[in-house]
C-alpha cells in the first residue's frame, strides 16, 4: 500500500509513499484526492504514468514549455502522516530526465502550517541531480524544515516542465536516522512485509 506504518524491522520507515507498485500508486491517488489532488491543483499541467516492469512512476508536463521559457512551475504532492520528532529524515528516491520546473520542496503539518505555504522554514531549495540517474535525497526535517511542528502531513515536490522530460519516483519515506534513509531498499522491505505482516 502507499502508507506503511512503522514496523518492528530495524531501519523501517515510519511512513512510506510507494510508487513502485500499482497498489501503491492507487493508494497515493486515493489519499491525494481526499486533500487537494495528486498534483496540488496542477491536473491541467501534470500527468503521471506507472511503469510496472521497472517499478516506478513518472511525472511529466501536459503542456511542455521550451527549454528557454520561464518555468512552468509544475509539481506533485504526497499525503503523509508521521511524527517529525520521531522520524526526522525524509528520503526521496528519484530520477530526473530534463529540467525541473522549480526546485522548492514544501512540507505541511497538522498545526501551524496546514497548507503548502511560503511560511518561513517550511520549504527549502534542495540540490536535485538532473542527470538521468537514480538518486536518494535525504533531508533532515529538523534543520531543513524547522518551521514545521507536530506531525508532517504532506510533501510537495517539483517535477519537470519541458518536452520529453520526466520526474521519476520510486518512493518517499520518513526515517528515524539518516543511515536508515540512505540504506533503505524498497524491494527488500516490500518482501519483508509480505512475509511478516
Amino acid at each position: 500500500s502507499v502508507s506503511v506504518s512503522a514496523s518492528e524491522e530495524e531501519g523501517a520507515p515510519g511512513y512510506l509513499v510507494n510508487f513502485t507498485t500499482e497498489e501503491g500508486v492507487e493508494n497515493w491517488e486515493a489519499l491525494a484526492k481526499e486533500s487537494d489532488g495528486p498534483v496540488h491543483g496542477m491536473a491541467n499541467k501534470v500527468k503521471w504514468e506507472f511503469y510496472s516492469e521497472e517499478g516506478y512512476t513518472s511525472f511529466m508536463p501536459r503542456n511542455p514549455v521550451a527549454e528557454t521559457a520561464e518555468s512552468g512551475d509544475t509539481r506533485m504532492t504526497a499525503e503523509m502522516d508521521f511524527s517529525r520528532k520521531e522520524y526526522r529524515f525524509l528520503a526521496i528516491c528519484y530520477r530526473i530526465n530534463g529540467r525541473l520546473s522549480t526546485n522548492h520542496i514544501y512540507l505541511k503539518d497538522d498545526t501551524g502550517n496546514t497548507e503548502y505555504s511560503s511560511k518561513e522554514h517550511t520549504w527549502m531549495y534542495p540540490s536535485f541531480e538532473e542527470d538521468g540517474q537514480w538518486h536518494v535525497m535525504v533531508l533532515d526535517i529538523r534543520t531543513s524544515f524547522n518551521g514545521t511542528t507536530g506531525r508532517i502531513k504532506g510533501v510537495r515536490i517539483p517535477v519537470t516542465d519541458t518536452e520529453d522530460s520526466s520526474f521519476d519516483i520510486k518512493y518517499i519515506g520518513a526515517f528515524k536516522t539518516a543511515k536508515d534513509a540512505e540504506n533503505f531498499d524498497i524491494e527488500e522491505y516490500l518482501e519483508y512485509l509480505k512475509v511478516y505482516t
